[in-house]
């Protein structure tokens, strides 16, 4: 499964696309969980880089106050403006990405229903600067790829 962002009912939802049935999984911020398939044509971006040396996943145990490192990735946007960020968790011993709300202490993530998880890593561009509270549009856009594209290349994982 690859990280990737929905934008449905003008906000913009951290979720992953499954690659076996090209369909995207996640969590609204309500706490359902959805499963968009491809003829429902959301638009949606998917998580991709040709570079792995230039991201990392840092430890939710390393925060101060809940406040993920600068160059975090912005994985969504609530429907309130508040910013999530692109999250992974173990669920029974497998990596499963999903989101983290600062406002929360755990990330969520859809698995057969949604699930908290704690500890938990968010991803991180290395050389980004250290505002991670920049807006969505300023996001390093690069990091996605519209699914127009139809390029996954290397993921994160």
């Amino acid at each position: 499964m690859i990280p990737a962002r929905l934008y449905v009912n003008g906000y913009t939802i951290t979720c992953k696309y499954y690659t076996g049935d090209g369909n995207l999984y996640g969590v609204y911020e309500n706490g359902q969980t959805f499963r968009y398939q491809p003829h429902q044509s959301p638009t949606y971006d998917v998580l991709t880089t040709s570079d792995t040396s230039s991201i990392e996943w840092v430890s939710s145990t390393s925060f101060h106050n809940g406040v993920p490192p600068g160059g975090s990735v912005i994985g969504g946007k609530l429907t309130d403006g508040g910013l999530v960020y692109v999250a992974r968790g173990v669920h029974d011993g497998s990596e499963v990405c999903g989101f983290y709300d600062p406002r929360k202490a755990y990330a969520e993530a859809e698995i057969l229903g949604a699930k908290q998880f704690s500890p938990f890593d968010v991803l991180v561009l290395k050389d980004v600067g250290k505002n991670c509270l920049t807006t969505l549009e300023s996001d390093v856009s690069n990091t996605y790829q519209s699914k127009s594209d139809h390029s996954l290349a290397t993921t994160c994982y």
